[in-house]
């Protein structure tokens, strides 16, 4: 992870961009944080106001954001914990400011900005009120605008959507008088648009998390040439192990999970449980590290694997490489132990 923060820093910093590192699918894990800060990132970016305290209490100085808007009545913690908070309703910003007010404190703000994935973020058509509302209110900074793209809707980044937020950047520095420092452009699915070299000038963060993590864009997931794609593993032991018939023998009716199971005959094979389950991860996004492993289904608590050919016995590990959501409830499992490797 410090590897592929330093390489993001360096191929973003080109183009005049700082990174934030987001570190939510880990929850705010201070390790995970100290590697990402340790390669370049300067900021860091959180969904919940319970990770940012996690990583404050364990020393992380460097700012943090809170990346998801909070409810009116989280502004309190968002005052007393987060650094910059991004936002775009008018009664959260009003709230903000009396309690920053109360607190004798500022409160930064990034002003968020819906272009077309429909997530979060004011329509550009009521931007430039909110940005003066938070200017005029006491208590608050308006430190910038941002936007994200390619998430909820699926929307791809693009030189226009981009050259937009630009725009409306440069409209507000001008009606307001007040700088806006930052333009936060959006995520790791920004980054196809950095290597082409064509992102556009005025863009100058990008909130990075799974390319740091996973090494990956976000539009299609294909690999960021010089990250590596396995900062992560997931592992468990094989706690059963013996040659079995694959196709289950009787009647089929609902599995546990309250589908209807459909499961290829392969005649027999050397049938394997593995000690992890759906409430330890996602065992769609979940790939073999090696050996011939295949996934065949789950429970809550165990993993079905054919490892036919493989030669592993009884108690061996076997270790796979997540997508971002396997990854995020295996972070987010209390029963997932989590091993560092420096």
């Amino acid at each position: 992870m410090e590897h592929n923060s330093s390489r993001l820093s360096s191929l973003c910093g080109g183009a005049g961009i700082d990174i934030q590192g987001v570190t939510k699918v880990t929850c705010g894990d201070p390790e995970v944080a100290r590697a990402i800060l340790s390669g370049g990132a300067r900021t860091l970016g959180e969904s919940r106001i319970d990770n940012i305290r996690r990583l404050k209490e364990a020393g992380i100085e460097h700012p943090i954001a809170l990346i998801r808007s909070p409810a009116p009545d989280e502004v309190g913690e968002v005052v007393e914990w987060s650094d910059i908070c991004l936002i775009s309703e008018r009664l959260t910003i009003t709230e903000m400011g009396k309690k920053a007010r109360e607190v004798g404190s500022e409160q930064e703000i990034v002003l968020m900005v819906d272009l077309g994935d429909r997530r979060e973020g004011a329509l550009p058509g009521s931007v430039p009120g909110l940005a003066k509302l938070i200017a005029d209110t006491e208590g608050l900074v308006l430190r910038g605008i941002g936007t994200n793209l390619a998430c909820f809707g699926g929307v791809i980044p693009t030189v226009e959507k981009l050259e937009e937020l630009v725009t409306i950047s440069e409209g507000l520095r001008s009606s307001l008088g007040t700088p806006i420092e930052i333009v936060s452009g959006g995520n790791s699915a920004n980054l196809d648009l950095v290597m082409k070299g064509v992102h556009p000038d005025g863009i100058n963060e990008l909130r990075l998390g799974e390319s740091i993590m996973l090494g990956l864009e976000t539009v299609r997931r294909r690999p960021i040439p010089g990250l590596h794609l396995d900062a992560f593993r997931i592992s468990g032991a094989l706690i059963e192990l013996r040659r079995k018939p694959s196709k289950p023998d009787g009647e089929i009716g609902q599995d546990a999970f309250g589908g209807v199971p459909e499961i290829e005959d392969r005649g027999e094979i050397l049938h394997g449980l593995v000690d992890i389950g759906r409430q330890d991860c996602d065992p769609a996004g979940m790939r073999p590290a090696g050996g011939k492993v295949d996934i065949l289904g789950s429970s809550s608590d165990h993993l079905i694997v054919e490892v036919s050919g493989s030669g592993m016995s009884l108690g061996d590990e076997v270790s796979f490489i997540p997508t971002y959501g396997a990854l995020l409830r295996a972070m987010t499992s209390p029963y997932v132990e989590k091993i560092y490797r420096y």
